[in-house]
């Protein structure tokens, strides 16, 4: 019976480490996530100035 039991241990151990692997994954994860969207934003605030800039000069070429 204590090897049944000191099998039922290990089982929830690995449980418990896997749980806490899959958080630490899960929390990278959104932690690139969001800096991946920020970034994005970013550049697509740069992108509309320099188009908009554009726009600005070839207006003036008329």
């Amino acid at each position: 019976m204590k090897l049944r039991q000191l099998y039922s241990d290990e089982e929830a151990q690995i449980s418990v480490e896997m749980l806490l692997v899959l958080a630490a994954v899960l929390a990278v994860a959104v932690m690139l996530l969001t800096n991946l969207q920020s970034t994005t934003e970013e550049s697509s605030e740069a992108l509309s100035d320099k188009s908009d800039e554009a726009v600005d000069l070839l207006e003036d070429l008329d």
